[in-house]
């Protein structure tokens, strides 16, 4: 007769595994709530990793459903956190991400196409009342009060104006990162460099197949991207240590990982500040991108074509 599979206290989440009983968790995560400034009645966007929060002990057997299922627990008990101290008039807003879109053979189906950005986003998205904004790559799901008005209607760009992002500004959500220092996940900043029109990004057309309720959507979606070819990418520190030195940012740590929280507000005040003085200031280096155009016209009537020959070139001294 085989014997019962060994029951264990472990996690998911490498780095997490947790000695404190469920109340003893909540009431942990619940006292890093009140340091980071979370309200009832607020609009808060998380970005989150899950070794960075204090979790209950489940024990568990160790196999690979067992896990699974623990994972989900676990993504509930946080769920079940933030949606108690946001109350009936709050909103939990999250990103699910899904880069594989674009790849050969890639499509999005909104109720369908997973979250590729953790666990604990695609908790959320399979929520029975939760909305997800319809974008190829840079989709969110909402859940609370006032999830139709930041999800539905969107237009077709992933930041700028009628993005979900424009909405969170608007309403003056709270960011929360949740083990992750602010420098690190925080895409809000991208809607911030679209809008002012920084000059190492782009609009590129994405030609996803596009499903809502099984039915092709036809339409254009736009993403504001880096130039790949070019050695440039995202450098958030700046902004981070600006927000804290104006006392905007609230941070503290659990199991060694920091998280942050602060206003789409103040990230919006002191960001376009920081991006008028230099525009690539949220970037690693100062690259200008030159484009020599060549449209051919062969008719009154033809549509421009227009071959970029792209080429990256330093703007001196200033580089960093």
């Amino acid at each position: 007769m085989r014997s019962p599979p060994a029951m264990r206290t472990i996690s998911p989440f490498s780095g997490s595994c947790s000695k404190m009983r469920e109340a003893e968790a909540r009431h942990a995560l619940n006292d890093m709530l009140d340091r980071l400034g979370i309200v009832a009645g607020s609009i808060v966007m998380v970005h989150s990793d899950m070794t960075g929060v204090p979790l209950p002990r489940f024990d568990t057997p160790v196999s690979r459903d067992a896990m699974r299922a623990l994972r989900i627990r676990l993504c509930a008990f946080l769920c079940d956190v933030l949606m108690e101290r946001l109350g009936s008039g709050g909103t939990l807003v999250v990103p699910t991400f899904t880069y594989s879109t674009t790849r050969p053979g890639g499509l999005f189906e909104l109720e369908k196409t997973p979250s590729e950005v953790g666990p604990f986003s695609e908790f959320v998205r399979l929520q029975p009342k939760a909305r997800r904004s319809f974008h190829p790559i840079f989709s969110l799901a909402a859940l609370g009060a006032r999830s139709e008005e930041i999800i539905e209607g969107c237009g077709p760009a992933a930041f700028g104006r009628s993005s979900p992002w424009d909405r969170l500004s608007a309403q003056n959500a709270r960011i929360l990162t949740l083990g992750i220092p602010f420098n690190e996940p925080t895409t809000y900043v991208h809607h911030v460099e679209q809008c002012f029109g920084v000059p190492h990004r782009f609009h590129k057309t994405l030609e996803v197949p596009m499903y809502r309720g099984g039915r092709r959507i036809e339409g254009v979606w736009l993403a504001y991207l880096r130039y790949r070819s070019v050695d440039i990418g995202p450098d958030l520190k700046p902004l981070e240590q600006a927000l804290r030195s104006r006392g905007f940012l609230a941070e503290t740590e659990w199991n060694g990982r920091r998280s942050s929280a602060v206003d789409t507000r103040d990230v919006d005040a002191v960001g376009y500040a920081m991006l008028d003085e230099d525009p690539w200031a949220f970037a690693t280096r100062r690259v200008v991108m030159r484009i020599n155009e060549d449209v051919p016209a062969s008719g009154p009537s033809v549509e421009a074509i227009a071959d970029f020959d792209l080429r990256p070139s330093e703007t001196g001294a200033s580089t960093r």
